[in-house]
């Protein structure tokens, strides 16, 4: 919200900037035209004074010559040529007069552009002001905010070296208990480390066990020699025996055997035997005849004769072998019984020594098994203090850690710390620039009006309690809008800390100086001595004579020229003053009555002092007054548009060819009024643009309705300086064209000829802007005014209205006759249509018609009339007659 009041203000201060330059060149265009009438005046002045002793010449020519004897026709030459000098002084005297009005006229336009440039100055003044204080406000702001961040940032740091101190506290209690603990640790350590001694012995006992079991293996390795030599044999005799076995296994198989050949033998026998028979049986066939058969059983019983030979041959091997198994089975069976006998005598030795190495290993066991335990007391002693002294080292890590992580935190602490100061310091440095900014003037050194506005308020409560006198004096720089525009902004400077220089020196030290605007200073005279006086009339004069003493002073102290940037300069300065409590009792009131009674020394030509009165007061209340009364009239429709005929003069009749829309006000108290009643102050307060865009839609709406009717004129609307600022004018009005459908050259727009003096640039642009939307421009007024054609763009001029002020006088008026004429010959010179405004009577009328006027409009042929009037004139088709 704060950045868009922030945009607001600036575009306000662009506006008013922009508003000012263009103010500011108006004046200096006006002022330019016053110094142009000056010489031309002056040069009248010359004129008239040659003219003057060219008349005192003639007449005193003219007396000689009719003293002389002389022909007559020299004496009536003498007197035409007196005659004529007498006009042309009397002409002279009359451009002199013409002159002086003009400048007079001039004067009063530059005093009111001045006045609005004053008005502007005062309210660029107090929106910078504003702009300002806000932006100091701003600063301010932002200093608080970065040094409670500072705070919070430093109250934070503290809460964390609060925090550090209580972790480190803890962390030495985890100290303390690490070192307890530690201390067991090393007690139980001693303890093992006596245990050690005790599990050395037992390693010493070990030893020597293990060497009795090394002595006893030795011992034992001797006897397991011979114990392994008699197993051996042992097992060779077992292997003998089982040979023997076998060799009896074999015997018993070889006597089965036997016993099987014996009885094949005994077979085989039998089979010789019956083989023997059937060869004697085959003999005794063989006597028969059969010898084949007798030789086969010949053959067969060879056969098992030779077989029954191998089978004896076979048994007798297997009974010799058999009697050597018997003798080798009786050896090895003695030698078994004698291996048997000496083993079962090892052995009895070997079990005696086996118990005896039992029993030393079971003791070695025993002794290993404490020497284990020992070893493994030992190994978790050790662990235990392994551990304890890695927890020392962790918890003197985490104090040296929390130790650090202190150190860090008040190193922090100490960093927050500068930082705060240094932002404190920053705070106190901005706002000790704040109170400079928001009480002194930077320019000038001098309070500003926040400060003088304090001592106001303090001197009105004592003048109020304690009946005292003070007075304030409002001190406006005349024209030094001019001079800044003139000499840059940095003699403006210069120029504004020489003249507070010189205000000190005219005041005492009891009073008080200021600042005020750009160009505006305030003296506040607190202490004020006048006597006692009974009578108020005399209490106030005594009151006025001796700030008047000041007052005069002060413009004493203008008086001599001012040197800026090595060339000297002379000002002069408006005073307003009011005194308190007469004038007020309040600060406000006193400022306001003091800046009254100022603006009005500036309407009524400057340089002079002005004490407030209640008429001023009245006078602005009433301004006031109507600004607000205006607002509500345009809310409650009590503005009314009238228009004025305007008539053509080319045939010989007045037709109706044209309107001018006049505004009028149908005030609730004073009843209908004329726009010079209210337009100045609508002008002033910028309500004209309001008003003037509804008598521009008024218009519009009417010549709509006209249309409708078959009634083709034109309609002229009033453009006010202030309107031809408006920015969006140009659109505006076509928008209203456009949307009621009527051709944008049956609008003119009047522009008053003094306008152009203004801003003649401006005035080129807006014609310009106008006539490409096909808006036609006439020149309002002219004749009266001190602008030059050249300067204006008459493209798309239409029309050159010919002031009342010189109608009025014509036909019986020569000089205003003589103007009239040249000024319709002017516009016909340019292509443009005369307009004669006034005009009030037939004399008039047939006396432009003669000279060839276009136009003409006034009371002659009908006052302003509401729209119904001018339909009925067109319906009735009413002339006019010329």
């Amino acid at each position: 919200m704060q950045v868009e009041e922030q945009e607001a203000l600036q575009a306000k201060i662009t506006k008013l900037e922009k508003r000012l330059k263009t103010a500011e060149t108006q004046c200096q265009a006006t002022t330019k035209e016053i110094w142009q009438m000056e010489v031309e005046l002056e040069r009248t002045r010359e004129r008239a004074e040659e003219a003057e002793q060219l008349a005192s010449r003639l007449e005193k020519e003219l007396a000689e010559a009719q003293q002389a004897p002389s022909s007559s026709g020299e004496t009536d030459g003498l007197q035409a040529l007196l005659d004529e000098a007498r006009l042309n002084l009397q002409l002279l005297e009359e451009e002199k007069e013409t002159s002086d009005e003009a400048r007079r006229i001039a004067e009063e336009s530059l005093q009111s552009s001045e006045e609005s440039l004053a008005q502007l100055r005062s309210e660029l003044e107090a929106a910078q002001q504003s702009k300002n204080l806000e932006d100091s406000v701003e600063q301010l702001r932002q200093a608080m905010e970065e040094t409670e961040l500072a705070r919070q940032e430093c109250e934070q740091a503290r809460e964390a070296l609060r925090d550090a101190e209580a972790q480190l506290e803890e962390l030495r209690t985890q100290l303390e208990q690490a070192q307890a603990a530690e201390q067991q640790v090393r007690q139980e350590l001693e303890q093992l480390r006596a245990g050690g001694d005790e599990a050395e012995q037992l390693r010493a006992e070990l030893d020597a066990a293990r060497q009795i079991e090394l002595q006893l293996r030795e011992s034992l390795g001797v006897g397991g020699d011979e114990a392994a030599r008699l197993q051996a044999e042992l097992e060779q005799a077992r292997h003998q025996g089982s040979e023997v076995e076998l060799l009896r296994e074999s015997l018993e198989a070889f006597r089965q055997q036997s016993s099987d050949q014996a009885e094949e033998q005994n077979r085989l026998l039998n089979q010789i035997q019956e083989l023997q028979a059937e060869l004697e049986a085959a003999k005794y066939r063989s006597a028969s005849g059969n010898l084949t058969e007798m030789a086969r059983l010949q053959d067969n019983l060879q056969l098992h004769q030779e077989k029954a030979g191998l089978l004896q041959q076979r048994l007798d091997q297997l009974q010799q072998r058999f009697d050597l198994s018997e003798e080798k089975a009786g050896l090895y069976q003695a030698k078994a019984q004698e291996a048997e006998a000496k083993l079962q005598e090892i052995q009895s030795r070997g079990g005696a020594a086996e118990n005896e190495v039992r029993a030393l290993k079971d003791r070695l066991e025993r002794m290993e098994s404490r020497v284990r335990d020992a070893d493994r007391t030992f190994e978790s002693s050790e662990l235990a203090m392994r551990e304890a002294e890695g927890k020392q080292q962790e918890s003197w890590q985490r104090v040296r850690d929390a130790e650090m992580r202190a150190n860090q935190a008040l190193v922090e602490n100490k960093k927050l710390a500068d930082k705060l100061a240094e932002h404190e310091k920053r705070a106190q440095e901005s706002d000790r620039e704040t109170q400079r900014l928001a009480f002194q003037d930077p320019l000038t050194g001098l309070p500003n009006i926040n400060l003088i506005s304090q001592y106001l308020e303090f001197t009105v409560k004592q003048c109020v309690r304690y009946r005292r006198i003070a007075a304030l004096l409002v001190i406006d720089i005349d024209r030094f809008k001019v001079f800044n525009e003139a000499m840059g902004f940095k003699a403006g400077d210069e120029l504004l800390a020489k003249v507070a220089e010189r205000l000190q020196q005219a005041i005492r030290e009891t009073d008080s100086l200021g600042r005020k605007g750009e160009d505006e200073f305030i003296i506040l005279l607190s202490e004020l001595n006048v006597g006692d006086h009974n009578h108020p009339e005399a209490r106030r004069k005594a009151i006025n004579q001796h700030v008047e003493v000041v007052a005069n002073r002060v413009m004493q102290m203008m008086g001599p020229p001012f040197t800026v940037q090595g060339q000297k300069f002379y000002l002069h300065v408006s005073i307003g003053i009011a005194i308190c409590p007469d004038d007020g009792e309040t600060p406000q009131q006193l400022l306001e009555n003091g800046d009254t009674a100022m603006y009005h020394v500036k309407e009524t030509g400057r340089n002079r002092h002005q004490f407030y009165t209640s008429d001023l007061r009245q006078r602005q209340e009433k301004r006031l007054s109507l600004d607000t009364q205006m607002r509500s009239a345009l809310e409650r429709g009590e503005f009314e548009v009238r228009y004025h005929p305007v008539v053509s003069l080319a045939k010989g009749k007045g037709t109706l060819v044209g309107v001018e829309a006049l505004l009028r006000w149908n005030h609730r108290i004073d009843g209908t009024v004329g726009p010079d009643y209210f337009l100045p102050a609508a002008e002033e307060s910028g309500m004209i643009i309001p008003i003037g865009q509804w008598v521009l839609n008024q218009t519009c709406t009417q010549m709509r309705e006209w249309l409708s009717y078959g009634l083709r004129i034109f309609a002229s609307i009033n453009l006010s300086k202030r309107q031809l600022l408006q920015a969006d004018l140009v659109e505006c009005i076509a928008r209203e064209l456009s949307q009621n459908g009527i051709p944008p050259e049956v609008l003119y727009v009047e522009i008053a000829e003094g306008f152009n003096t203004y801003n003649p640039e401006m005035m080129d642009q807006v014609i310009n802007r106008l006539g490409n939307a096909g808006i036609r421009v006439a020149i309002d007024d002219f004749g009266v005014g001190y602008s030059n054609l050249s300067k204006i763009n008459l493209a798309y001029t239409r029309v050159l209205k010919i002031d009342r002020s010189i109608i009025e006088g014509c036909p019986t008026d020569r000089q205003s006759s003589t103007v009239c004429i040249a000024a319709i010959n002017l516009a016909s010179s340019l292509g443009l249509l005369s307009l004669a405004e006034g005009v009030e009577n037939a004399n008039q009328v047939k006396f432009l018609a003669k000279y060839g006027c276009a136009l003409a409009q006034g009371y002659y042929f009908s006052e302003p009339v509401i729209p119904s009037e001018i339909t009925n004139i067109h319906r009735s088709k009413k002339t006019w007659k010329i």
